[in-house]
């Protein structure tokens, strides 16, 4: 039975609320996933989604599988535009300490929100690029996608968007914080 998405100005039970985001491409995204909820009646899954309607946005783009048994989170494609602002490529890692070190339990808390609630989650932070120490601003915004049907609640996807400063060549993605999370 495919999920209604309520009128009035609410998607999930959650009053549609803009991106307090300074980047288009956030509020580009969060605009098509509304828009792809309202044509579809329900969440959209991958296959709905078409790369030709996010030209504004196909470079920020990222693609997260939520593996069950246990919960863990796998980059599936991850767009230049993102591997340029952080300065590495993810795609095919799990995000795990591995990957986040020390920061990973807070990146899973920040998925984990868009996940259960099945409802896009947005946050801004900063981070400390290596080797040249500098403090970079960054944001995201994860919307939430459901390719099984037999998924009854929550999301077993996202598609997301992370947008920031540019790095310069040889720089990466050092320690990070995050200012806000939460539902938008």
């Amino acid at each position: 039975m495919a999920e209604a998405i309520p009128s009035g100005g609410e998607v999930n039970g959650f009053a549609q609320q803009d991106v307090p985001a300074r980047a288009a491409p956030l509020n580009a995204l969060l605009a098509f996933w509304r828009q792809r909820c309202t044509e579809l009646g329900r969440l959209p899954a991958r296959a709905d989604l078409a790369p030709e309607q996010m030209i504004g946005f196909l470079p920020f783009v990222t693609l997260i599988d939520v593996l069950e048994a246990p919960r863990r989170f796998k980059f599936r494609l991850v767009g230049t535009g993102v591997v340029g602002h952080t300065g590495r490529e993810v795609t095919a890692r799990f995000a795990d300490a591995e990957l986040f070190a020390d920061r990973a339990d807070d990146v899973i808390r920040y998925f984990e929100l868009c996940v259960r609630h099945a409802q896009p989650a947005y946050a801004r932070g900063r981070y400390r690029t290596v080797p040249t120490d500098r403090e970079v601003a960054f944001e995201a915004l994860l919307t939430p996608l459901r390719n099984r049907p037999e998924t009854s609640s929550g999301a077993d996807m996202m598609l997301g968007a992370l947008v920031g400063e540019r790095l310069s060549y040889g720089e990466s993605m050092g320690r990070f914080e995050y200012d806000e999370m939460r539902l938008i």
